[in-house]
């Protein structure tokens, strides 16, 4: 059965109340030829609803290795490890998962390279 993007759009407008801004990450090149990677270019926004909730139940559910932060359910289906950033920290895609209305995104913490040199 086919759900039509009417259903999809009313269940966006309800339950989706969470904006997302979508990054690239790209290189720069500073006066003194110095390059930075990972540096992040601001794109889209999108709505969705994020859980910090049960993440270990969903790691075993879909056999994840990796840790998990955050599962995002939304209408948008961002590409393989998008960026995106949600209540000012940063998240990688690291699986998507489509379903009939919605999709599942989940999520580690990300940093980038220069921000982990500083910390350690």
């Amino acid at each position: 059965m086919e759900i039509p993007t009417s259903f999809t759009d009313a269940i966006s407008q309800v339950f989706y109340d969470k904006t997302f801004i979508t990054y690239t990450t790209g290189t720069t090149k500073d006066d003194y030829g110095w390059t930075a990677t990972d540096t992040l270019i601001p794109g889209s926004q999108f709505k969705g609803n994020i859980t910090f909730n049960n993440l270990d139940r969903i790691q075993e559910q879909y056999g994840l290795e990796e840790e998990i932060d955050a599962l995002v359910t939304t209408a948008y289906m961002p590409s393989d490890y998008q960026i995106l950033k949600y209540n000012n920290q940063f998240y990688k895609v690291i699986r998507r998962l489509p379903f009939d209305s919605h999709n599942k995104l989940i999520l580690q913490k990300w940093q980038s390279k220069s921000e982990e040199y500083l910390s350690s």
